[in-house]
């Protein structure tokens, strides 16, 4: 295997080592899979959507939202409905997150009035935020959006089924 890429990176995710990884055989593999991987000999690895959300929260807190938002919603895209709905449900507060640091509060109050009605609606439990949000900002994005005049955006993303999340989250 290639020493310095593809071969040390399947062995780490095989160890364990903090990388979320897949590595699978070419043939195995989607052909839009195969532009997102990297390849070698006859592997391809593909990030997993949980590495996709922390890649992305990275780059929210070096502040670059741009890269934020397409990592998260690739993230969201290679998450399998509806039985990922845990894994939706956080998505969609770190869209929420990236949408108010953009300036866009009544996107932001819909997307976390939509995670928070389908966390209640299939009785998810609440994640961690230290674990999920060791910085806060997920929880300080929360309370600048604590404003009556979003009250009607935060009721909008309450009223959203799962499919109607989703669907808004991507921009359609």
């Amino acid at each position: 295997a290639d020493e310095g890429g593809v071969g040390v990176l399947a062995r780490r995710a095989r160890r364990g080592a903090g990388m979320r990884l897949l590595a699978l055989e070419r043939d195995d593999v989607a052909p839009a899979a195969l532009d997102r991987g990297d390849h070698a000999d006859g592997l391809v690895l593909v990030l997993e959507p949980r590495a996709l959300l922390d890649m992305g929260r990275v780059c929210l807190a070096k502040g670059d939202t741009v890269e934020a938002r397409r990592l998260i919603l690739e993230s969201l895209a290679e998450r399998r409905m509806p039985a990922d709905r845990a894994g939706i449900v956080l998505v969609l507060g770190w869209l929420a997150v990236i949408a108010e640091a953009g300036g866009d509060r009544a996107r932001a109050a819909r997307l976390f009035g939509a995670a928070d009605s389908i966390r209640q609606s299939f009785n998810l439990p609440a994640a961690p935020l230290k674990r999920v949000d060791p910085r806060g900002m997920m929880a300080d994005a929360r309370v600048r959006l604590q404003d009556s005049s979003l009250d009607g955006a935060w009721a909008e993303g309450r009223a959203f089924t799962l499919d109607r999340a989703v669907h808004y989250a991507q921009g359609n």
